[in-house]
């Protein structure tokens, strides 16, 4: 019975589409992935299910730092987003909206290439 009251609220927390630990309505914001050789920022802007904005990277290989674009789409906790380098290099980020401060997916570079990443809103 003990159990069964804790997990109540547990649960309700968990499923209401606006509890604590719901995606959030809105990506905007800075957003930060790091890895032990590098890390990618991205400051982004959504208005509707679109998402736009620009940041950089850090990386310990040539070029070492630089900028990047983003555009792309977020709905029902899924973000989909094409990211520009300054290279010359795209890239398509396809992940799930965790909580109101991760989201984790894969980066796709050309050739097919990929790498996970986990970003971590500021």
């Amino acid at each position: 019975m003990r159990r069964a009251l804790l997990a109540l609220p547990l649960a309700a927390l968990l499923g209401c589409g606006g509890g604590l630990l719901a995606p959030p309505a809105n990506l905007s914001g800075t957003w930060t992935a790091q890895h032990v050789e590098s890390s990618t920022t991205l400051t982004l802007v959504q208005v509707g299910d679109s998402v736009a904005g620009s940041g950089s990277y850090y990386r310990f290989i040539n070029p070492p730092t630089g900028t990047l674009t983003v555009s792309g789409t977020y709905a029902n906790a899924l973000v989909s987003l094409t990211i520009r380098y300054d290279t010359g290099t795209t890239t398509h980020f396809v992940g799930v909206v965790e909580d109101p401060t991760h989201m984790g997916g894969v980066e796709t570079y050309p050739g097919g290439t990929t790498d996970s990443l986990e970003f971590a809103r500021h």
